[in-house]
């Protein structure tokens, strides 16, 4: 007889901006392979703070029901201690197979981004493309391996290109810190940074919204760039530019490696996904959203390009109800028995200059003209 799996997971909250795009893309993950799931949320693992330790209970009651597997959603789980308190939450689900998003632990499979080769692809961008060099940086928690990974690739970049000094201001991944952060920033206007890197988009949201208040114009006075390209780094004009964290393939991953261990089949300890750069108007680009800066001989091709598969769409649709359009047109005007059949010939012509239209790549008035032709012979028709 046939048994759903199901699958726990194990998550700090459900609301969170970061959080509930990973919810979604689990239980549409989920959903493909048939898994049941269950989350349970207790706050971060502040293994020492009485303030969300009790929050922690929580976790205990997943690991006493019946689950096939677990999630460790650690990025935002462990987001202060490093590993201090995973042992502990290892050891109640002791036996079960445990999946870690985005943190390897032992006897776990790990589905990890290389934050640091990310970090240093958008600094890359930022100093090398742009030659910004009065920088500020906002991390995350500087006890997190993400924060940790994605600061070292910013000071790589920063080395490579012999910037010796910059900004930096420790954060908690939240938007308020964005806030403080340029309030701090704000005391030395001397050294005003002219470009803000920030760990995530979140926080990144938090500088724009100062930066606004104060009158600072993005990337006019300040550029800013993100991290994770979640909705809310396009909330937003400028938009930001960020890099991808592909939530959508993480947890596509995850469900899939727990359809091999059911299977029997083993899978590796580590498995790294790559992101890409998405490049938008805050650090100072075009409003492009591609893996890497175009030229904007490029841009317009782009621009081409996505007029062309519209006007064929267009044209497809068009052409599975021209037998409904033509006799719609001759009934808005009012016309003698005589004249219909000329008069369909030179519909059915001025519906193929709509098309020309829509097909041209320059500003035409194929349509108008015939529409103004067609109007003209009516009348003439009438008298």
């Amino acid at each position: 007889m046939y048994k759903r799996k199901t699958i726990g997971v194990v998550i700090d909250t459900m609301d969170g901006i970061f959080q509930k795009e990973l919810v979604k893309m689990i239980r549409s993950s989920a959903d493909e392979r048939d898994f049941n799931i269950i989350f349970v949320s207790g706050q971060a693992l502040r293994y020492k703070e009485n303030t969300d330790s009790q929050y922690n209970t929580v976790f205990n009651l997943l690991a006493s029901t019946h689950i096939d597997g677990v999630i460790f959603v650690l990025n935002s789980l462990d987001i202060y201690y490093n590993n201090h308190g995973v042992e502990d939450l290892k050891e109640k689900y002791a036996g079960k197979p445990i999946i870690s998003l985005a943190i390897p632990i032992e006897a776990a499979h790990a589905i990890c981004l290389d934050n640091k080769q990310a970090s240093k692809d958008i600094v890359e961008h930022m100093v090398g493309l742009h030659g910004y060099r009065k920088l500020a940086y906002i991390s995350g928690p500087m006890g997190n391996n993400e924060a940790r990974d994605r600061y070292d690739g910013f000071l790589e970049v920063l080395k490579k290109y012999g910037v010796k000094q910059h900004l930096f201001y420790e954060g908690d991944c939240l938007q308020g810190t964005g806030i403080q952060a340029v309030d701090q920033f704000l005391k030395d206007q001397d050294n005003m940074p002219k470009a803000i890197i920030c760990a995530n988009d979140i926080m990144a949201a938090g500088v724009f919204l100062r930066l606004s208040e104060k009158g600072i114009k993005v990337p006019e006075d300040v550029a800013i760039c993100g991290f994770d390209n979640l909705e809310i780094s396009t909330a937003f004009y400028p938009s930001f530019t960020t890099v991808t964290q592909p939530i959508d393939k993480i947890c596509d991953i995850a469900m899939s490696q727990f359809e091999k261990i059911f299977s029997g089949i083993e899978v590796g300890p580590i498995t790294y996904v790559t992101s890409e750069i998405v490049v938008r108007e805050s650090c100072g680009c075009f409003n492009m959203v591609v893996s890497e800066l175009d030229t904007r001989t490029q841009y317009d091709e782009n621009i081409k390009t996505n007029r062309m598969y519209a006007a064929d769409a267009f044209e497809e649709e068009f052409m599975k109800n021209k037998e409904f359009v033509i006799p719609v047109l001759m009934s808005q005007l009012t016309l003698s028995k005589s004249i219909k059949g000329d008069f369909y010939q030179r519909i059915t012509r001025l519906l193929d200059m709509l098309m020309e239209d829509v097909h041209s790549l320059s500003n035409t008035n194929h349509f108008n003209d015939g529409y103004y032709s067609l109007i003209s012979y009516e009348i003439n028709e009438k008298k």
